[in-house]
């Protein structure tokens, strides 16, 4: 569904689809020999880090962008659930803090308001969707204004269509079971557009649950949804080494797996932490710490003395730059 004309799309395309697996027993690629995942050192971070998190903060950061719904909405309301979804699914790329912050300048303005509502941009002539991106760009919530304008909407109308215009009634018809949700995103890519990307996915789920305490089973299956942070504090804390040099997509399922294998270690002890909990704590990590180092040995950054993960931090070559517009790209070598 194109209601606006396209901006040339990215290399990889738009719903943050997986390369072919890096690591995988018996592969021959050059990475399978270059890259060690270090799940015992993995496991024992992540209870560290949930602990951490959970008690004090990580740098005593506790908060994420999108943990303030827009005044006067109700946590868990259809409100507040429409508002996460759509919002979540043009977080690509984007300063969070200013993609929360002007979602919520939107939903608050009486003006542009109606977006976040499929009801009403359902009755919007398709000669007037130039208002719904003029609604959009207002605060500088659509970055990209055709390309996410498109989003916006595609999924807007399959919610309107689909699910009376409640997010829940599509949780329910799934069950609640984050699989049963995976799956049925997965075979109607087309109708919710970067929503059944994995990385967006995960981050929707884990919102779910986070922010709109809406409890989801199977959610131990389901992949923490890797950015430039995640995979920022993974490399530091030394959980994946060896070399590689790429796009942050190529390397996307290997920072997956490498938490995916850690808290299945943990689970087997007893302990119930899964890699959608890891998702804050590395955020924060990632942001307030690693983010400053600026040389191949951990005493290099600035914030390494009051780190509280300074012993695992790892030396060696770990960079992740942007290149262009739509990609980033992960220099490793430790």
């Amino acid at each position: 569904m194109h209601l606006l004309p396209e901006q040339k799309p990215h290399e990889t395309g738009s719903d943050f689809e997986l390369s072919p697996k890096l690591i995988r027993e018996n592969d021959t690629t050059p990475y399978q020999s270059s890259i060690v995942i270090d799940a015992e050192r993995g496991a024992a971070l992540a209870e560290r880090l949930f602990q951490i998190y959970s008690n004090e903060g990580i740098f005593g950061k506790r908060e994420m962008p999108e943990d303030y719904p827009p005044k006067g909405v109700k946590i868990g309301s259809r409100e507040h659930l429409l508002f996460l979804t759509l919002t979540v699914a043009i977080d690509y790329m984007r300063n969070a803090d200013a993609l929360w912050e002007s979602a919520r300048k939107t939903f608050e303005d009486p003006e542009t308001q109606f977006v976040f509502f499929p009801e009403r941009l359902a009755e919007i002539p398709l000669r007037e969707i130039e208002n719904v991106k003029s609604a959009l760009t207002k605060y500088k919530l659509a970055l990209r204004p055709n390309r996410d304008t498109n989003i916006w909407l595609t999924i807007a109308m399959s919610l309107h269509e689909e699910w009376n215009d409640d997010p829940k009634n599509f949780l329910e018809s799934m069950e609640f079971d984050a699989l049963k949700i995976i799956e049925y995103l997965t075979k109607h890519r087309t109708k919710y557009p970067n929503l059944n990307g994995e990385k967006i996915r995960s981050l929707w789920l884990r919102m779910l649950r986070d922010n709109a305490g809406i409890l989801l089973d199977n959610l131990e299956k389901v992949p923490i949804p890797v950015d430039v942070h995640i995979t920022r504090a993974t490399l530091s804390l030394g959980i994946i080494r060896g070399n590689f040099e790429g796009t942050l997509d190529e390397f996307r399922e290997v920072v997956a797996n490498a938490w995916m294998e850690s808290t299945e270690q943990l689970r087997k002890s007893g302990k119930h932490i899964i890699s959608l909990d890891l998702d804050r704590p590395l955020w924060h990590l990632s942001r307030n710490g690693c983010s400053y180092r600026g040389g191949t040995h951990p005493e290099s950054c600035p914030k390494f003395e009051k780190c509280p993960f300074r012993e695992y931090c790892t030396s060696g070559e770990i960079k992740i730059k942007r290149k262009g517009k739509h990609q980033y790209w992960v220099h490793l070598k430790t």
